[in-house]
C-alpha cells in the first residue's frame, strides 16, 4: 500500500533526531539494547517500533514521546530541556520552555556550532540586548 502524505513518518523523525544529537545507529542501538539491524529498520521504515522504544528514545533525547514523532515538523511548538546549576548546586536542574518555530529553528542551528562558538554567540546576544536596554539602538 502506497504510503499517503498525512501517514507519519517516524524513520525520518528518528533519523532527524539521532544526527541532531551526533549519535551513531550503533550508539542508538546498543543505548535500546537491540540490534543494530533493528534500529536500522526503524529509520527506514521497514519496522515501526514499540511504545517502550519510543519512550526510551524520547528519554534519552529530553524530549517528549510527541516531539519525537512529529518531529520534523518545525510549526508545531515543542518543550526544550535545559540542564543548569545554580550558585554551589551542582544537581541539573530541568527548566521548561514552549518554543515557536522560529525559536526551534534558533535552537537547532546553536546546537550545530561548536562550543565554543556557542559561548561567543551568547556573549554577542548578551551585548546586542545591553545595547537595546541602554537606548543605543532606538531611533
Amino acid at each position: 500500500m502506497a504510503k499517503k502524505k498525512t501517514d507519519l513518518d517516524i524513520g525520518e523523525s528518528l533519523r532527524y533526531i539521532r544526527k541532531q544529537n551526533n549519535f551513531t545507529q550503533k550508539e542508538v542501538s546498543e543505548y535500546l539494547n537491540i540490534a543494530r539491524q533493528t534500529y536500522t529498520n526503524y529509520e527506514n521504515n521497514e519496522r515501526c517500533p514499540d511504545l517502550s522504544i519510543i519512550y526510551a528514545l524520547a528519554c534519552k533525547y529530553k524530549i517528549l514521546i510527541d516531539q519525537l514523532l512529529n518531529y520534523g515538523r518545525l510549526s508545531l511548538p515543542y518543550i526544550i530541556q535545559e540542564e543548569t546549576t545554580y550558585g554551589s548546586d551542582t544537581r541539573p536542574v530541568y527548566e521548561t520552555a514552549l518554543l515557536s518555530g522560529s525559536e526551534q529553528v534558533l535552537v537547532s542551528l546553536f546546537r550545530e556550532l561548536h562550543p565554543d562558538q556557542q559561548k561567543e554567540l551568547i556573549e554577542y546576544i548578551r551585548f546586542k540586548l545591553h545595547e537595546n536596554n541602554t537606548g543605543k539602538n532606538k531611533k
